[in-house]
């Protein structure tokens, strides 16, 4: 019951008495002051906090106190003092209905609403959040009785008793005929014992009528193991600028899988600690397939992959070719950041892919050959975004991922260490030799930035580096003839240096943008003779 709960949040503090609704349990979900409990468990029922001289007992008071009519209106004064003040407030403080939400015990504790109506329509309703399990009855009692409690407390007394009264406190009740009061304020002047009352709802007849409703209860599986994978990728689309980080998927076979904590240790596994949470499964899964080298340059309709899911509640959609420029279907296949437009569901997990964009936001380094069992993961709103402090870049970092029950001491663990590609600068494009008259070499380039895929002013890429710098590297067959760092998009490789450089073979020209965080970044090779 309601009193036994305030009991238990009492810690051994208060003691119970009195007959209130029955409640299967109540939710004190957050550390606070005991009041701030009793507080909540008093808008439920009449709940009462006395003081018994030994102990705090909470209750619906002590027993009624029967006052006799030649005893109101006593006074110490001469003046003749009325046997009652009686005041009654404004129907408009009463609300025509209430709305009273628990968790429902028949459906799974799935939160259910009983109403307590008198009068229709209901234009005035007071919604009640209770965090309380209960039966659908019960709970109908609770909505009716407070709204009986909200009509009679429109009704207000005072009264003036003799000292013999000086027992009574607030909190208790006092009958006059056949009504009940609450105590509400009692002050004693000299021999008169001065009382606010408020009227007391009359009790119910019968049993209050309710439907639970029919309730939605999902499967009641394990929780089962749980995969993760910690993507270290460049950037999606939406992210901040700046910062280590690493996008981590999580789901599992089962279909009670449902959420788990990521454990990371910087320590080498003597400690860890929750760096993030992931709440929903992420679409992972594993070629079944091969997929071929693809350009990075247009649509590649020609290939084509068979993926299979890991968890049955996941899928995989297809979208129009305008949806997916316009972002949608993004995936990683190994490190390559892929999108497709085609996916068909073959049975069985399976979906086979096709019309894809291969080495989307900077990843075509990685746009090579994919095997049989390499990882698939679709990049929605599933994966969760890490963010690490600067000293985790290069650093070994051990991972668990802990579901609700697991043991975290025999969770298997895996160590990546974060190469912070998101803050690489993304490799130049357009590189192009041109000699001249004089023998030089002018190598030319076009910037590409990080921080300007949708590329909004039609003319240049920002730069999304603390400064343009790039470096140009001269190989031939024995190694690095010449590296050096520029400012601007250009290079001259003068006809001296050539010469210098005794060039007898053809040579490769590697152009990389620098980053003051993780130094160069991709490069862009070109050879010439």
């Amino acid at each position: 019951s309601i009193d036994r709960i305030a009991v238990d949040l009492g810690g051994g503090l208060l003691a119970g008495h009195g007959a209130f609704p029955s409640v299967a349990g109540f939710a004190a979900a957050q550390a606070g002051a005991i009041r701030d409990g009793l507080t909540t468990l008093g808008t439920i029922a009449d709940l009462i906090l006395g003081d018994d001289g030994s102990v705090l007992r909470v209750g619906v008071g002590r027993a009624v106190v029967r006052l006799a009519a030649d005893d109101l209106g006593a006074t110490d004064r001469a003046a003749i003092q009325p046997q009652r003040h009686e005041a009654r407030g404004a129907d408009a403080v009463v609300p025509d209905a209430i709305w009273l939400s628990y968790g429902d015990v028949a459906r799974d504790y799935q939160t259910g609403v009983q109403a307590a109506t008198r009068r229709t329509p209901a234009i005035r309703i007071e919604r009640r959040d209770l965090a309380i399990a209960a039966a659908a009855a019960d709970a109908k009692k609770l909505a009716e009785a407070a709204l009986r409690r909200a009509i009679a407390a429109r009704s207000t007394a005072k009264l003036a008793l003799p000292w013999r009264y000086a027992g009574v406190l607030p909190g208790d009740l006092v009958a006059t005929g056949d009504e009940a009061w609450r105590v509400t304020h009692r002050t004693v002047t000299g021999a008169v014992i001065d009382l606010d009352l408020e009227r007391v709802a009359a009790a119910p007849r019968g049993g209050a009528l309710a439907d639970a409703g029919r309730a939605y209860v999902g499967p009641d599986a394990p929780q089962g193991p749980t995969t993760v994978h910690l993507l270290d990728i460049p950037a999606l689309p939406g992210a901040l600028p700046g910062g280590v980080q690493l996008l981590v998927a999580a789901g599992g076979v089962s279909a009670g899988w449902r959420r788990a904590d990521i454990l990371i240790s910087h320590d080498g596994g003597d400690t860890y600690a929750v760096a993030t949470s992931v709440a929903a499964p992420a679409t992972i899964g594993t070629l079944v397939t091969p997929l071929a080298a693809g350009s990075t340059t247009r649509w590649d309709r020609r290939a084509m992959v068979e993926v299979e899911l890991m968890s049955d509640d996941t899928d995989l959609q297809s979208a129009t070719e305008a949806a997916v420029l316009a972002g949608a279907n993004l995936a990683v296949i190994g490190d390559e950041i892929i999108q497709f437009v085609s996916a068909i569901a073959l049975g069985g997990r399976r979906f086979r892919l096709a019309t894809m964009l291969r080495g989307r936001r900077g990843s075509e380094a990685a746009a090579t050959a994919h095997a049989v069992g390499e990882r698939f993961v679709l990049l929605d709103d599933r994966v969760v975004s890490l963010a690490l402090p600067p000293e985790a870049l290069g650093a070994a970092l051990i991972v668990k991922a802990v579901g609700p029950g697991d043991d975290s001491v025999v969770v298997p663990s895996q160590t990546v260490i974060p190469r912070g590609i998101a803050l690489r600068p993304l490799s130049p494009a357009m590189v192009t030799i041109a000699r001249s008259a004089s023998g030089d070499r002018i190598v030319a380039w076009v910037r590409r930035s990080r921080g300007g895929f949708v590329w909004t002013d039609g003319t240049d890429a920002p730069i999304a580096e603390d400064s343009e710098r790039y470096r140009v590297t001269v190989r031939g067959a024995g190694g690095i003839l010449r590296e050096t760092d520029v400012i601007t998009a250009m290079w001259t490789y003068s006809a001296a240096d050539v010469a210098a450089d005794g060039v007898s073979a053809p040579l490769t020209i590697e152009v990389a943008q620098i980053s003051a965080a993780v130094g160069s970044g991709l490069s862009t090779r070109i050879a010439f003779v």
